[in-house]
């Protein structure tokens, strides 16, 4: 009976998250023809599209539980899903209460984080590349380059650097850090903006969105448990409907509130 009521659940997921699609959809195409694209419009319109991808992926999977009648197989998948939604959402509430210059300032925060990383993924690129006869030191050095050529204005030059070594050519460079970038708010304020728990902090000064954003941290921290393995959020990835502590169609009503919100802020200006 309990998997009965679970898989129900879930067929309400998949239809709550097809409209929610489709309505996301249908705003995009009929918004983008009429208003003119600034950094803050893009940047949420970006941020609705990934979170309707992200529906799209959690909606095929509720069907595929429902057609196999195996209510939990995939219910940790969907839940690590639910979890980057509510943090997108929360990003993108607090978006909503920047002016366009603090947009452009963290927007390129956002792009030097993305620099940060591509240092550590030069084993990605050499996999990529398969076996192609050259050895990892020139490879390495061809990442370097291929850095540089395409984000060497987010990059500078690295003093704790004293030689290039093979292998760690990239090193000679890191990103910019955020303090630099981030010019309008204090230096001190710059380096946890983005923190989601900061992020969170901030939204509850706000009149308009606190109440969703109270809402979304709470979800995005019951949702964590599905990030990081423990005894405790393991087992409730392998308990049905009654046994854990969400009712994942509210969760989800959740998320097209804050949606409502990037909508309706979308189009005031």
């Amino acid at each position: 009976m309990k998997n009965i009521d679970t898989l129900k659940e879930w067929v309400e997921v998949n239809k709550l998250c097809i409209h929610q699609i489709t309505d996301i959809k249908q705003f995009v195409k009929e918004y983008i023809k009429t208003h003119a694209k600034t950094r803050k419009r893009h940047l949420l319109i970006s941020i609705l599209m990934r979170c309707s991808t992200n529906l799209t992926s959690i909606a095929i999977l509720t069907k595929c539980m429902v057609m196999s009648k195996n209510p939990l197989n995939l219910k940790l998948s969907v839940c690590i899903l639910l979890r980057n939604c509510y943090m997108d959402a929360l990003f993108s509430l607090y978006l909503c209460d920047q002016v366009e210059c603090h947009i452009e300032e963290i927007a390129e925060v956002l792009n030097t984080d993305y620099v940060k990383a591509l240092f550590d993924q030069f084993e990605v690129y050499r996999d990529k590349l398969d076996d192609i006869g050259f050895d990892d030191d020139f490879l390495e050095h061809v990442y370097t380059m291929c850095i540089e050529d395409n984000y060497l204005n987010y990059l500078e030059f690295n003093e704790d650097t004293e030689e290039i070594k093979p292998g760690n050519e990239r090193y000679i460079w890191k990103a910019m850090p955020k303090d630099k970038i981030r010019t309008l708010i204090p230096k001190k304020v710059a380096k946890r903006e983005l923190d989601i728990k900061i992020i969170w902090e901030a939204l509850k000064c706000n009149e308009q969105y606190a109440d969703c954003a109270k809402n979304l941290y709470a979800y995005y921290k019951y949702f964590s448990q599905y990030e990081h393995f423990s005894e405790a959020g393991h087992g409730n990835a392998n308990v049905t409907d009654g046994d854990d502590n969400v009712n994942l169609v509210k969760a989800v009503e959740r998320l097209g509130e804050a949606e409502s919100l990037i909508k309706s802020e979308l189009m005031s200006f």
